[in-house]
């Protein structure tokens, strides 16, 4: 899974903005579920903003509807965030 990480670190790194971004994030969740954690938490100082508030907000008011996916969430407990 390290390398899996890596290469996807590199992909999400060359794309031109946070929606492109949160598209492919958005995209890896639904397919692979684990990978998707697995890169969220491996730098989540970098990934948190992008799958989370403004960059969903943005994608929200565009074509959530449209595009026929469900909506997701991620609950981090007070602990967990230090």
């Amino acid at each position: 899974m390290p390398l899996q990480i890596a290469r996807r670190h590199a992909e999400i790194a060359a794309l031109e903005n946070d929606l492109q971004k949160y598209l492919v994030l958005s995209d890896l969740q639904v397919r692979n579920e684990t990978l998707y954690y697995a890169i969220l938490m491996s730098d989540p100082a970098t990934y948190m903003p992008i799958v989370y508030t403004p960059t969903v907000g943005r994608r929200a008011r565009g074509s959530l509807i449209s595009s026929g996916r469900r909506a997701e969430s991620i609950c981090r407990s007070a602990r967990a965030a230090g």
